[in-house]
């Protein structure tokens, strides 16, 4: 319940900004920050993050710093594997820049893709895996 709370107040917090706030951050240095505060998670699970060079990107570092764990979070979360490996990467494809993520976890099966970013939406038993079913649904409301 505790941690459903803090998700929700998380997800409550998250305001589209109007040129408030906003920063050019290290997308790499977010990940970075990330590895340390999940540093433990990571070293027990057997993690290995790999982060090519991502460009700045003008946001709010706080919610970006939170993209990012969540979604490392979910990548170890849903990684069976003894080695778990998560690689963030660029892709241009024309005048369109795109964080590229791929990981050896379970994967997704297509017809779930557009619920896993709604309120709530788990795809497995809560016994299966742990969390609250919030954590996409904030990622996507950050971006």
């Amino acid at each position: 319940m505790t941690e459903l709370k803090e998700d929700m107040r998380d997800f409550s917090s998250i305001n589209i900004p109007v040129n408030q706030n906003l920063e050019i951050v290290s997308l790499c240095e977010m990940v970075k920050k990330v590895e340390l505060l999940l540093q433990t998670e990571i070293e027990q699970s057997n993690t290995k993050v790999i982060c090519q060079e991502l460009p700045g990107y003008k946001c709010i570092s706080s919610d970006m710093l939170l993209v990012f764990q969540n979604l490392i979070q979910n990548w170890m979360k849903y990684s069976l594997s003894e080695n778990k490996l998560i690689e963030i990467s660029l892709k241009n494809k024309g005048e369109m820049l795109y964080i590229y993520t791929k990981d050896n976890g379970i994967g997704i099966k297509k017809e779930h893709f557009s619920e896993i970013f709604s309120l709530f939406k788990r795809l497995h038993f809560k016994n299966e895996f742990e969390g609250t079913g919030l954590g996409l649904s904030l990622s996507k409301k950050i971006i």
